[in-house]
């Protein structure tokens, strides 16, 4: 499969984030469901699956 579109990023210098300071972070733009006005939403869900706290 070949992409149409294709951004590759290269990070320099990353600053390395404690794990609970980058979950705290994924917290505050958590998916909720959408409202009956709304036509989408976007947000980070648990890559484990419902029952995990994880993002």
């Amino acid at each position: 499969m070949w992409f149409k579109t294709l951004h590759l990023y290269r990070v320099h210098d990353a600053v390395a984030l404690a794990l609970p300071v980058l979950n705290e972070a994924l917290q505050e733009q958590a998916f909720r469901p959408l409202g009956s006005a709304e036509a989408k939403r976007m947000g980070w869900v648990a890559p484990a699956g419902r029952g995990s706290e994880a993002f």
